[in-house]
Order: C-alpha cells, then structure tokens, then sequence
C-alpha cells in the first residue's frame, strides 16, 4: 500500500484533507498532523479532542427550534429546524424560549420557540450568532422577516 501524503499549511487544513481523504485511518491524521510520535502524546489527546468536539459541534446543530404558529396562511407550523435537528417539537417547546418574527412592515409572520442543548465552540464562525437562528434559518429566506422577537424578564416581547 502505497503512503498517502499531504502539505501541512496549518492543522486545520490538515484535519480536513484527514477527514475526506482517510477518515477511517487514525494513523494518517496523525501523522498528517505531526503528532505520531510517542513523545507528543498529550498534544495529540487535546488537539484530537479540540477537533472532535468541533466536528460533532459542525454535525449535531447546538439549537432547535420550531414553528407553531404561521400568522398568513398556516402552512409552516410545525415546521422544526434546523436540518438535523434531533429534538421533536412538543421537546422544544418545553425546554424552549418563545420567539415571533416579523418583515419589514412589522408583521408578525410566525411565533415558535428555540431550545438551546450547549454553547458552540469559541471561534466557530459556521454557527449564526445567538439568538438569530430562527430569523436566519427559516424567517428571512422564507417570509423575508428582518427581526426577532424574545420575551424579556417582565414578560413583554423585546426585539433581540
């Protein structure tokens, strides 16, 4: 079998090319990363536990959120996201927080919660600053909703 190499610019890259190319070979990402040796032990645990937590992070969404009320037609409640989102709706709406999005003209388009399970990584510039994922995800590409609504301490709803 012949060695596969690759140019190591930084470890990020690195753990991509290890990723697409060879997932199932754990001894070409380490030395992909330079952290085959016995001496490099401890590096190695944390960097490949640093990237696991960010892949799983990047695979499994750190939100929900669902639809239960379409204020136009109806069509979209029950509507639940993002893809891949693992929790069920009656779920999100138990352990979530209420939101309504509206356009422009201050419509209210829909209202639905969001759940949370955990923070995203530091740095992980992949995932929508928090708060906006419902108005990002489904509001704006779908109803051209251009704010968010939470409800505050005292109960009345607020713009995020």
């Amino acid at each position: 079998m012949s060695e596969i190499t690759a140019p190591i610019l930084n470890v990020e890259f690195a753990q991509r090319w290890a990723l697409t190319a060879e997932a199932k070979r754990p001894d070409l990402i380490l030395k992909t990363l330079g952290l085959n040796t016995p001496d490099r032990t401890e590096e190695r645990n944390k960097r490949l536990t640093d990237w696991t937590e960010r892949q799983l992070a990047r695979a499994i969404p750190a939100y929900n959120w669902v639809i239960t009320q379409d204020h136009e037609d109806g069509q979209e409640a029950g509507t639940v996201g993002p893809r891949g989102a693992y929790m069920t709706a009656d779920q999100i709406k138990k352990a979530g927080d209420m939101f309504t999005l509206w356009d422009d003209d201050d419509n209210k388009y829909y209202t639905g919660y969001i759940a949370r399970q955990f923070e995203a990584p530091e740095g992980d510039f992949d995932i929508a600053e928090e708060g906006f994922e419902p108005l990002d995800d489904f509001g704006t590409p779908n109803a051209g909703c251009v704010y968010i609504k939470y409800r505050d301490a005292s109960g009345c709803m607020a713009i995020l």
